[in-house]
């Protein structure tokens, strides 16, 4: 007892309050402390419900954000695909058109020649195949089953297609694409995406005997001037090969004059170190077989067994050995000549004799230079003014920089322009440019007549060149043989009377003498009195001939239609 009264004695003396009031006060002190505890975690998870509530509100806002977009983005699409349709349905009016317009042409035809011997004036004549190809008679030499002369076709592809029952020009014309492509992929993948389509069209010319449209195809078709059927037909029909321009024209390097050996396969020889004929003769064909396939896998289908036994006649400088052994190969292999195929050395060596032949000319022909600019890539079927445009900010502003691109570069800038641009497909562009810059218009027209919006594949020579087109179109003349006004002094009211009297056309106008071209302007009143006719006939009897060249130029010496020096 005396203890514990001195214990509240001191706790009395040393504290501000009665203990008993601090007892009082504790549960208060105690219920502040839970308070302010329940306190702070209600307020962390306050706090984290607001920012899981910001998140949530960013993350709707984004998804809005990203909604909107999309609209937009489909009511672009939406817009496009609507002009696409237009555009479409455009399409097939101009097409149901022109199937109307050719219905009634061959029905004009038909008329025309259940006419007989009766027109007889107007028309220069179409020149004979012999005048076209300056004398040279294809037909004697080329025989039917020279399927080796089609552009693409090479002696391992013949066998391909011969083996497939494919003998003649006509077989091959016969086919349709998808059949040979089916004969190529059955041959083995080597034979797989080949351009057969090209082949049809050369086969039937060369069914047709058209060598002169044949040659313009072509040289369209490679990168010379010399087509494959002139250097063919120069092979065959050459007699007696005069062997002294062989080492004047072949150099050592070329490895090339071998039966069998590409610019690919050149390529990858001289990349090995073989850079000549001695070169190549010193390697066996198990050596060279095996440069080849570390090069390309692509390079199996080639057999160089005679690859070094053809170099070596060629290092010993003995041509007509070599000719006469080629003759016998089929693609390099020593197996299944006939000595009537020419020597490939024999038709290298006349390549590089005519490669400074002249163009064939065209009796017809515009000076097509003088009419486009070269920045004019409008010429190029496929492209119109706005894809011009699309070309143009991407830098490719003339046809040898369009030529330059390849078409997967230029496909990227029409996809990149859009889906509209998307359909569109330019394998044929650049090919058709450098025609263009390098001055070659004829071989352009006839590539053209070939195309199908600018694709390679479904052309029937029917449709009309798109570089003759515009050219009509700018030197201000039509295609329309019975529109008149194209003569200079003619026009609209002068057109329906001459009609009336029974010259519709340019033929008619080019055989109607100038007196009753006269008579009908009198009769037909004061009105008329100051036209002159007298250089009509004239006109229309180019325009006629297709001499779009001379009639831009006489036109252009006339002076209203009249002729200053008369």
């Amino acid at each position: 007892m005396q203890i514990q009264s001195l214990y509240l004695n001191i706790f009395s003396e040393t504290c501000f309050f009665p203990w008993w009031l601090l007892a009082m006060l504790l549960p208060l002190l105690l219920g502040i402390l839970i308070g302010y505890l329940l306190w702070g975690r209600y307020k962390r998870m306050v706090d984290a419900a607001n920012r899981e509530l910001a998140a949530e509100k960013a993350a709707h806002e984004k998804a809005h954000q990203e909604v909107t977009s999309l609209k937009k983005e489909l009511a672009s699409l939406r817009y496009d695909l609507d002009e696409i349709q237009k555009d479409n349905r455009a399409l097939r009016a101009s097409i149901s058109s022109l199937e109307g317009d050719k219905i009634m042409l061959k029905a004009q035809l038909e008329e025309i020649k259940g006419q007989g011997d009766n027109i007889t004036v107007g028309k220069a004549p179409e020149p004979t195949v012999e005048e076209k190809t300056t004398g040279l008679d294809y037909g004697a030499v080329i025989d039917a089953t020279d399927l080796r002369l089609i552009e693409g076709i090479d002696p391992s592809i013949e066998k391909v297609l011969r083996s497939a029952g494919i003998l003649t020009f006509a077989d091959l014309a016969g086919k349709t694409p998808e059949q040979l492509n089916g004969i190529m992929k059955d041959a083995g993948p080597e034979y797989e995406n080949l351009d057969t389509s090209i082949w049809i069209q050369q086969a039937k010319m060369a069914d047709a005997g058209q060598w002169d449209d044949l040659i313009f195809l072509q040289k369209a078709l490679g990168d010379d001037d010399v087509s494959k059927l002139q250097l063919y037909y120069a092979a065959k029909a050459g007699g007696e090969t005069d062997y002294a321009d062989f080492n004047t024209l072949l150099t050592s390097d070329n490895l090339q004059v071998v039966e069998g050996i590409g610019p690919k396969a050149e390529g990858a020889l001289k990349k090995a170190g073989i850079g000549n004929w001695s070169a190549l003769a010193a390697k066996s064909p198990e050596e060279l077989k095996e440069i080849l396939l570390a090069e390309s896998t692509g390079f199996r289908i080639l057999k160089t067994d005679t690859w070094p036994r053809q170099a070596e006649l060629a290092a010993a400088g003995k041509w007509e050995e070599l000719v006469e052994y080629q003759k016998f190969l089929d693609a390099g292999r020593d197996d299944t000549g006939d000595f009537d195929t020419p020597s490939k050395v024999a038709m290298m060596v006349e390549k590089l004799r005519k490669s400074g032949i002249p163009e064939a000319s065209s009796r017809n022909e515009v000076s097509y230079a003088g009419v486009f600019e070269d920045d004019n890539l409008q010429i190029v079927e496929g492209i119109g003014p706005k894809i011009e445009g699309l070309l143009k900010d991407a830098g490719v502003g003339t046809w040898s920089a369009l030529a330059a691109k390849t078409p997967e570069e230029l496909k990227t800038i029409l996809d990149e322009a859009g889906p509209r641009y998307r359909m569109h497909n330019p394998a044929s562009w650049p090919k058709q440019a450098k025609l263009a810059a390098n001055g070659k218009w004829k071989e352009l027209i006839v590539f053209q007549q070939f195309l199908d919006a600018g694709r390679e594949n479904v052309g029937d020579k029917e449709n009309p060149s798109k570089v003759a087109k515009l050219a009509m179109r700018i030197l201000g003349f039509s295609n329309n043989p019975e529109d008149l006004t194209i003569v200079e002094g003619i026009g609209p009211k002068i057109s329906d009377l001459l009609k009336a009297a029974g010259i519709n056309n340019w033929s008619d106008l080019a055989a109607t003498e100038v007196s009753r071209l006269e008579q009908i302007l009198t009769d037909a009143g004061s009105r008329f009195k100051l036209a002159n006719p007298s250089t009509w006939p004239k006109q229309a009897e180019l325009a006629a001939a297709g001499k779009w060249g001379e009639l831009k130029d006489y036109q252009d010496f006339l002076q209203g239609g009249k002729d200053p020096n008369a």
